[in-house]
């Protein structure tokens, strides 16, 4: 009977600092509350033991330890309660934490059901990017960009544990295949890299993570932002047809003018060729019309035209009194 007594000193607004054998437990004032204790906490059983559980928990404040969070309750019901005759509070003791703390139950927890262990919820990050085939890396970005939510803990020191549910896996694997690396973006888009960080700087690719905005080791891009990037047009095929990527080698464009062209197509002011969906670097364009479409851009600009650009703007019969080279003076005199 004294150790079955002993929850009965547990009540939600009271805990005792040293629970063990109770004194003076034959006085029938101090008998009939213990019993009253216990009696309420077996009532309608666990609802009551929960409350207590809950009560204890909001007290004791957040903390990776489950004896931190539970106090000596956790002790009592480990150590001073150990026999098989006490098994059905544990029982609802551990459902209470799988289904109530945040933090993460392992192997060290000794006392636990084997099945408790199994059946826990909770995953630390590193094995959830395991289960997510993702980097631990990307998943603590998407948590700082809150794109998904987990649970957190920040000590002292300032280091931070953080938890997640497994219910959020496949919205954490579906969120984290929605990233690129700056290589694979590349590839994606078929054009370089520095015309990768021209659309970032324009607003057309939001990354996730950056070396300079995250201070992260990588560039993490949207493929959703790189889905956007593709363009289809007409079924025929003009003859004079150029894929953007042959004109971004082979042509010199100044600055901002690759994001004209891209702003272009998205506007309807260029027209891309073929009925397939292609991403930036792969569209084809009619030459004729882009040479026109830079040719009105530069002029709205005020950039200088190239000789075959004058050419175009002053017609035919008066292009015949234009140098035939395509030589041209810097303002330092050089030759370009």
């Amino acid at each position: 009977m004294p150790l079955a007594a002993l929850p009965g000193q547990f009540a939600p607004d009271q805990q005792p600092k040293r629970p063990g054998q109770i004194a003076n437990l034959a006085d029938l004032l101090i008998a009939k509350a213990i019993a009253t204790n216990i009696g309420q906490l077996l009532d309608d059983w666990p609802v009551n033991f929960n409350a207590l559980l809950s009560s204890i928990q909001a007290q004791q404040g957040q903390s990776t330890s489950l004896r931190n969070s539970f106090g000596v309750l956790h002790r009592v019901l480990y150590q001073d309660l150990a026999g098989t005759g006490f098994d059905f509070i544990r029982v609802a003791f551990e459902e209470y934490v799988n289904l109530n703390w945040w933090g993460l139950v392992c192997r060290r927890h000794k006392g636990f059901n084997p099945k408790t262990l199994t059946a826990h919820p909770r995953l630390a990050l590193k094995e959830a990017a395991k289960i997510c085939d993702t980097s631990l890396a990307v998943i603590n970005h998407l948590i700082d960009a809150g794109k998904i939510q987990v649970d957190e803990y920040v000590s002292a020191s300032g280091r931070r544990t953080r938890s997640i549910h497994q219910s959020d896996l496949p919205e954490l694997k579906k969120l984290a295949a929605g990233f690129l690396c700056m290589a694979d973006a590349c590839t994606f888009l078929g054009i370089p890299e520095r015309r990768v960080h021209e659309l970032i700087l324009a607003g057309k690719i939001t990354p996730l993570a950056s070396p300079g905005e995250t201070r992260s080791a990588r560039w993490y891009l949207p493929k959703s932002a790189l889905q956007s990037l593709m363009f289809s047009g007409s079924a025929s095929t003009p003859a004079d047809a150029i894929a953007i990527s042959s004109v971004l080698r082979g042509g010199r464009l100044d600055d901002g003018e690759f994001i004209a062209i891209v702003n272009g197509l998205q506007n309807g002011e260029l027209s891309a060729v073929g009925v397939v969906s292609c991403p930036i670097g792969r569209v084809a364009v009619s030459k004729k019309a882009l040479d026109e479409f830079r040719l009105r851009w530069a002029i709205q600009h005020h950039r200088s035209l190239s000789i075959d650009q004058g050419r175009r703007l002053v017609g035919v019969e008066a292009a015949s009194h234009l140098p035939t080279c395509k030589t041209w003076f810097a303002p330092n005199g050089r030759r370009s």
